[in-house]
């Protein structure tokens, strides 16, 4: 087993893995679907109620696990979760993970964020490719004026899928690609409490720099950092208990 917290227990004879810290999984998206669907299911115990904006919907062309992802187009396409306390990490250990594959760099891409606009200073933490550096960028806001970026050591590439994580442990925040960390930052005191909706795909409510390609296997995990630095990428979907 590697990382500090990775303990998924399996029996190949009986089902899939099971997953110590699904309490904590506060959304779970398989991504799973017919082609063209726009339900998205949240596998999580919460089972929220996920919106597809747009024309955000399932596609068959690209996967990782289940013969299906999310695709979003890049013209105003985003899933959008309701806000509840629940989703606010505050000072709380956490961990997002997804699988990511973009059609083009050649503009901003949204992955996460729960705030309300792309250029407002009110929301907790965010994740999205940056142009400005072809990289990916992770950016937390305690202060509430800003969101210091940090980018990822290695430039980010288009249609390839790319196994995307980031984590709060303690006062230190890590990206992961592949399982590599590839960034590190000191993130001191809670997240911004923010009202908004969690949006994937986008930067804000307000849906800046929108993501234009396809996601899979998505969740988030609040009070667990479950890696602690780097990891085995899972070969097979997350599990669902």
């Amino acid at each position: 087993m590697s990382g500090i917290h990775q303990m998924l227990m399996a029996d190949a004879a009986t089902g899939p893995a099971v997953d110590p810290y699904f309490a904590n999984v506060v959304l779970l998206l398989h991504a799973d679907g017919a082609d063209g669907s726009t339900t998205f299911a949240d596998s999580s115990s919460y089972a929220r109620t996920v919106s597809g904006l747009g024309n955000a919907k399932i596609s068959t062309t690209q996967s990782v696990f289940g013969g299906s992802s999310i695709y979003l187009d890049g013209a105003g396409d985003a899933l959008s979760v309701p806000h509840a306390a629940s989703l606010q990490a505050g000072s709380s250990d956490f961990t997002f993970e997804a699988r990511v594959r973009l059609d083009d760099i050649s503009s901003y891409h949204g992955i996460f964020s729960k705030r309300a606009t792309d250029s407002g200073s009110s929301g907790e933490w965010q994740a999205f490719f940056n142009l400005a550096s072809s990289k990916w960028t992770m950016g937390f806001n305690t202060s509430g004026t800003s969101y210091p970026g940090v980018d990822s050591s290695v430039s980010a590439s288009a249609t390839t899928w790319t196994a995307i994580c980031v984590e709060r442990q303690g006062t230190t925040a890590r990206m992961m690609l592949g399982g590599t960390v590839v960034a590190t930052t000191t993130v001191t005191g809670a997240l911004l409490t923010s009202a908004a909706n969690l949006i994937l795909g986008g930067a804000g409510n307000d849906l800046g720099a929108p993501w234009k390609g396809y996601m899979d296997e998505i969740r988030y995990t609040i009070g667990v950092a479950r890696y602690g630095g780097n990891y085995t990428v899972a070969a097979g979907p997350f599990p669902n208990a």
